[in-house]
């Protein structure tokens, strides 16, 4: 379940990515818009795995993830895949409207150069850690 989760939340940004980038490039949206519509395109596809990892961890006995994925639908059909979406929502569109709006800003300041790439990864991470992490705690 993991590793699907991990592979849906790949497909799901790299196509928010696509479409947003798009739109950076005509000027369209600001970054900060970037990282909303981004966050707001991916949720509704990341989300039912994420309900589906938490509760595969919460209870071991279902064993794999079609079992769980059998248990959710019975007990609550397709809205118990939207379970908790509003803090879940809240925190993912949180840390992806910042964790974007800082990686646009950082490489237009530092421009598409290979130092600038050198630079962008470790400030990116600085930033998470002490932004990021501090409101996710």
């Amino acid at each position: 379940c993991t590793e699907t989760a991990k592979k849906v939340q790949t497909i799901s940004q790299t196509v928010g990515s696509n479409v947003v980038r798009a739109m950076l490039k005509d000027k369209q949206i600001t970054p900060f818009q970037a990282g909303l519509l981004r966050s707001l395109l991916g949720l509704p596809i990341e989300h039912p795995f994420e309900v589906v990892k938490t509760t595969l961890q919460s209870k071991p006995e279902l064993c794999n993830t079609r079992n769980t994925i059998k248990l959710i639908y019975e007990n609550s059909g397709i809205g118990g895949f939207y379970r908790g979406i509003t803090m879940n929502g809240a925190r993912y569109l949180l840390k992806n409207t910042t964790r974007t709006t800082i990686y646009i800003s950082l490489t237009q300041k530092l421009g598409n150069t290979p130092q600038g790439a050198l630079l962008t990864g470790p400030l990116m991470a600085a930033l998470e850690i002490i932004v990021l992490c501090s409101l996710a705690h």
